[in-house]
């Protein structure tokens, strides 16, 4: 840790106290809307079998969205209900 971190905090602990130490940071925005989210959700549920690179090529073709992680992905799955033993075995 750098002297300079340390002095930053400790001159807002001056200023405002413990209110000062809160954590700001709100977490970054949501890559789908929640009714975006739905639409795929639905769309998942609608087919009869599941590809990893055609859940990606859909929200990116149909909602200009990338994940980062395919946790992500799989999150989607999961939350359209989607058994794990299915999700593994077509992905």
């Amino acid at each position: 840790m750098c002297v300079g971190f340390v002095n930053k905090w400790k001159y807002i602990f001056l200023e405002q106290g413990v209110v000062g130490l809160k954590l700001r940071y709100k977490g970054s925005k949501s890559y789908l809307e929640p009714a975006q989210k739905q639409i795929v959700l639905t769309w998942l549920q609608q087919k009869n079998y599941w590809h990893l690179s055609e859940l990606q090529e859909y929200l990116e073709d149909n909602f200009d969205v990338v994940f980062e992680s395919n946790q992500s992905y799989y999150d989607l799955f999961k939350q359209a209900n989607i058994p794990l033993p299915v999700r593994k075995f077509w992905l």
